[in-house]
């Protein structure tokens, strides 16, 4: 008996459904790692990510945690791509 590959059903959706739905679901993967990467308590003062064009739109409830983010969004950048594997993030837009 022949051995089966187990596949992640997003890969296989990528896979099967092409570039229309592999851009949806890098948009989910790069808004995931953004909350995973930032932590619990710095997700509690973002909402409302959105991922379109290589820019991740971040609305912050926080000022003052805003003003922090932006003179590291250069930082952020990168370490989203390398969280990610690939450099699909150019830019970090807060509101």
């Amino acid at each position: 008996m022949r051995a089966r590959k187990v596949l992640k059903l997003s890969d296989f959706l990528r896979a099967s459904l092409g570039e229309q739905l592999n851009c949806g679901l890098e948009a989910m993967d790069v808004c995931r790692e953004w909350s995973e990467m930032l932590g619990e308590h710095v997700a509690r003062y973002s909402s409302d990510a959105v991922f379109r064009n290589g820019e991740l739109s971040v609305r912050i409830l926080s000022s003052v945690l805003r003003n922090d983010l932006y003179m590291q969004r250069t930082l952020l950048v990168e370490k989203l791509n390398v969280r990610l594997g690939k450099k699909i993030v150019t830019s970090i837009r807060f509101r």
